[in-house]
């Protein structure tokens, strides 16, 4: 059986989603599963990005398309389609099963009702382990959990060669990165904030392919020699493990952010992202500031200068995100839809 994954990127999306699934895809590729993708991708050309990965792939324009497409593949073999895609709903699921293939849906806003065989979401929220009842409809095996946030194995790498929290301290190193696409350049507000701060050392700026607005803060960042300013990293982990702090916002990088016992400053960009942002916070595993559209460079600013005045609170930061995420997760989704499909092999 091999695996399709069904989603799409854009400048507004971003490539969260996408950068979920390759993720995921390379471990089911060292479990000898073949995988393939269909994206939508807008305004972004992801061709290079996926051709590195050695990924196959089929752009489309129309959902139908989509559809017909992935019919097709199913008379050629039994498929299992991951649709990470908030858009596709239960009919749509529907449509693929009736097509012949199996489905998994990754999922991070519980809005909605499922037809899946397989639902996978990562979030940590107030109610994550029952937020799904009565959503289901029929008989799915569901995964919840920050257990199961779909890492790259870099982290859990970098976890082994773990920097300790003391040596964090004596740097003051500080890390920007606001995901691969940053529409609303909260890049560039974080940065402003953050070198007002007092004491940091040095700070170094990550910004993704999609980045709108790099001349402008190149422009900015020219002014001071202790900004580092990098595009595209394939190691984005070797310069998590460096920092004390990480500015962002909470997405796919909370978790990797969290593997590493990094203390993360953060601001929401995205409505689904709030209770996350807001459960994490309670839970001392981050500092959370608020929605970035009611945020200036001060915020950031007294944000910083707040969590570096008090020891206690970044320790508790450190600690509690560590044991939140221990980096495995995309190894153990793997394993289930491996798995799954043994026995949907033995069964059929």
């Amino acid at each position: 059986m091999n695996v399709l994954f069904r989603l799409d990127a854009s400048s507004k999306i971003g490539l969260g989603h996408l950068m979920r699934c390759l993720t995921l895809a390379d471990e089911l590729n060292l479990l000898r599963i073949t995988c393939s993708f269909v994206i939508n991708q807008y305004d972004l050309d992801l061709k290079s990005m996926l051709d590195s990965q050695g990924m196959a792939y089929e752009f489309i324009d129309d959902e139908a398309n989509a559809v017909t497409y992935i019919g097709l593949q199913v008379k050629k073999q039994p498929l299992l389609v991951i649709v990470d895609n908030y858009q596709l709903g239960y009919q749509w699921q529907r449509l693929v099963k009736d097509c012949g293939a199996s489905i998994m849906a990754i999922d991070d806003l519980a809005n909605r009702p499922f037809e899946v065989d397989l639902l996978l979401d990562q979030n940590l929220v107030e109610n994550y382990q029952s937020r799904y009842q009565g959503l289901l409809l029929g008989s799915s095996t569901v995964f919840l959990g920050a257990e199961y946030a779909l890492l790259r194995r870099e982290f859990f790498d970098a976890r082994q060669q773990f920097l300790a929290f003391e040596n964090r301290l004596n740097e003051l190193q500080v890390l920007i990165n606001f995901g691969g696409s940053d529409p609303d350049n909260e890049t560039l507000k974080a940065l402003k904030g953050v070198l007002a701060a007092k004491h940091i050392a040095n700070v170094t700026v990550i910004i993704g392919g999609a980045y709108q607005h790099l001349e402008e803060l190149n422009l900015w960042a020219a002014k001071y020699s202790r900004v580092m300013i990098l595009q595209n990293v394939k190691n984005m982990a070797y310069y998590m493990n460096k920092a004390l702090i990480m500015v962002g916002a909470v997405g796919t990088t909370t978790w990797e952010r969290c593997s590493l016992g990094v203390i993360g400053l953060v601001s929401s960009i995205a409505d689904n992202q709030l209770a996350t942002a807001r459960y994490l916070h309670k839970l001392e595993a981050h500092y959370y500031l608020g929605h970035h559209s009611d945020l200036a460079p001060i915020n950031y600013q007294r944000g910083l200068e707040g969590i570096l005045s008090s020891p206690s609170l970044m320790r508790s930061i450190h600690e509690n995100s560590l044991a939140l995420v221990d980096g495995q997760g995309a190894q153990r989704i793997a394993r289930h839809i491996k798995k799954f499909i043994t026995e949907k092999h033995v069964t059929s």
